[in-house]
């Protein structure tokens, strides 16, 4: 293979090299260090810089991924595959762009941190992917392996607003299941 010119040292002398390829990558704001024992990449004879061609870029993103411990691009779209959505719906749902679901499912662009976590309380959380698409979530949120009857549940408590002498006499009211965990909380103040 003929070598090629450098970028930096405007060399003929950067070649085709096979070796460990190790570098702190920067993603959503934070650093990772990804290691990878053997990677096909360009690097000048002269001066040591490199390139990285496509398809070492994407075992880079391979391992940034699994360093960063991000979903990796066949488990999004297992996510949405899972719930019966295209590309478009599921974006629509993140409120993000259809392209940048189609980027993440085809590994050319990494999720960041917040949009991979919503997209594993998407599969995770019972509801969520029902309150995402703009439709009512069920009535049970809570699965129970017998059916527990919703106990009502009445407080009155004082609510104590930033001005000490401003007290307001506050009932709220909620459905607990039986965990006791508030599903569904309302109230009335003055």
């Amino acid at each position: 293979m003929n070598e090629l010119t450098c970028i930096e040292c405007k060399t003929k002398t950067m070649s085709l090299v096979t070796d460990a390829y190790r570098a702190d990558v920067r993603h959503d704001g934070r650093s990772y260090l990804v290691e990878i024992p053997k990677l096909r990449y360009f690097r000048c004879k002269h001066c040591g810089s490199i390139v990285i061609p496509d398809e070492a870029d994407e075992v880079i993103g391979i391992e940034l991924r699994r360093v960063a411990n991000l979903l990796p691009p066949h488990r999004i779209k297992e996510i949405r595959d899972k719930f019966g959505l295209t590309q478009k719906e599921l974006a629509e749902r993140m409120g993000i762009g259809e392209a940048t679901v189609c980027r993440w499912e085809k590994g050319t662009q990494i999720q960041q941190r917040a949009f991979d976590k919503l997209l594993r309380a998407y599969e995770d959380v019972p509801g969520l992917h029902e309150y995402l698409g703009g439709e009512k979530p069920q009535a049970a949120l809570v699965s129970s392996p017998t059916p527990v009857a919703p106990l009502n549940v009445t407080v009155n408590m004082l609510v104590i607003y930033p001005s000490p002498s401003t007290v307001a006499p506050f009932t709220a009211a909620w459905l607990s299941g039986s965990s006791g965990t508030p599903l569904l909380m309302s109230g009335s103040g003055r």
